[in-house]
């Protein structure tokens, strides 16, 4: 059962705060990070002003190899103590970082993704919009959700190009193929990031739609090959994602499998098929459509060389003859969701 908006309780109904410790997880260097550095340096962030529980600030700079080698040890340290909860600001990519260093380490107390980037898709799923709920709400009220991650195994056999790659990729909310990573890697490079522009919510939602139009307009694929039940099957795609949830969370109403869900959502769209797709998949995200589910395990080789992939929101370039396996993980790490049922 989902906890919406209208079945918050007041907050002088409030219990009295349940947790021990507060992990406050803060990102130098990402989309609002230099906000939230300001507001807990002033003393004006949420979490200080609002929450009476002892609150221990990590910083994880992934920037840079030591300071992320540090950071983690310490956020791992701070998060494995008894009745603890994290809180992270920052966007989805950062948020796959520490939910990565949760299910490896086997770390089972909960994350609260907080809103602190682009898209915060996973943020929306786990806890509606933006001004739905409070901080103290969720830490008070949400439920302990498990989630189980999109597995993603890379396999590549050493070349003149490239080195051996044997990667296993976990994905929170998407992995994915084609233009939607090519418009990732435009995201998330700097000359983006430090337009004066993009410090503004408003306009930065509308220069990611401008990017997003003209990657419609791309006629660039990638080729996949794998087995049908009739024998081998190439498709030559526009985009090619596998998702936990909706990849537009903020925007659309209902989407046919949740964060939380065991399923896989696989969405294939070819060159030729971009602008009828587009209303395809906006009728899928609101639940009008029935939905392609990955069953098991899919297996497929990557024939495009130089191919654009990314895992919630984070980029990277997979060579040809890419082999590539998507499944569920069998681990997974726990949210506090005020939308999700435990």
């Amino acid at each position: 059962m989902s906890m919406g908006a209208e079945s918050a309780r007041p907050y002088n109904d409030m219990p009295v705060n349940h947790w021990d410790s507060v992990v406050m997880v803060v990102i130098p260097g990402t989309t609002d990070g230099r906000k939230v550095e300001r507001q807990v340096q002033r003393g004006e962030h949420e979490l200080l002003k609002n929450i009476d529980t002892p609150i221990e600030i990590v910083r994880l700079d992934l920037g840079d190899a030591v300071a992320r080698e540090e950071g983690t040890a310490h956020l791992t340290e701070a998060a494995r103590k008894d009745n603890s909860v994290t809180v992270i600001h920052a966007g989805d990519g950062s948020t796959n970082y520490v939910g990565n260093v949760f299910v490896r380490n086997g770390i089972s107390s909960p994350i609260v993704p907080r809103y602190s980037g682009n898209a915060n898709e996973i943020a929306h799923m786990a806890n509606g919009g933006k001004r739905q709920h409070t901080i103290e709400e969720i830490l008070a009220y949400g439920n302990q959700v498990p989630i189980r991650p999109i597995r993603t195994i890379v396999h590549v056999e050493a070349g003149n190009e490239h080195p051996e790659i044997d990667d296993e990729i976990l994905s929170i909310a998407w992995s994915g193929f084609g233009d939607g990573a090519k418009l990732t890697e435009f995201f998330d490079s700097e000359k983006h990031r430090n337009r004066f522009l993009y410090r503004f919510e408003p306009t930065r939602f509308g220069l990611e739609a401008v990017a997003g139009l003209r990657g419609l307009v791309s006629r660039k694929t990638i080729e996949i090959e794998y087995q049908g039940e009739d024998g081998t099957v190439q498709e030559s795609l526009f985009d090619l994602t596998f998702s936990n949830g909706s990849r537009a969370a903020k925007n659309t109403v209902k989407y046919p499998t949740q964060i939380n869900n065991d399923d896989i959502v696989i969405s294939r769209v070819s060159s030729e098929e971009r602008f009828a797709k587009t209303r395809y998949l906006y009728a899928a995200n609101r639940g009008k459509l029935p939905p392609d589910f990955v069953e098991g395990v899919f297996d497929f080789t990557l024939l495009t060389d130089d191919a654009p992939y990314h895992s919630d929101a984070q980029p990277r370039r997979l060579p040809g003859g890419s082999e590539i396996s998507i499944s569920k993980d069998l681990r997974s790490f726990n949210i506090l969701s005020m939308e999700l049922a435990a």
